[in-house]
């Protein structure tokens, strides 16, 4: 499985911190068009969200 099907296989569940961690993790590995590929899932993610998962992964990057 290649690092792009992992990230989407992430998205089949309801999006959660641990999840936007884990894509963050795949897109940290990944290169080229792939690592963009992730990046994108990362956005949609991200508006999918709930709002208190939003707020929690920004803290998270402070």
């Amino acid at each position: 499985m290649t690092l792009l099907e992992q990230a989407q296989a992430l998205l089949e569940s309801p999006v959660t911190l641990e999840t936007l961690n884990q894509l963050e993790a795949l897109a940290d590995k990944a290169d080229g068009k792939e690592k963009e590929a992730i990046g994108d899932l990362i956005e949609t993610a991200i508006i999918g969200a709930p709002v208190d998962v939003i707020e929690q992964y920004q803290a998270s990057l402070i």
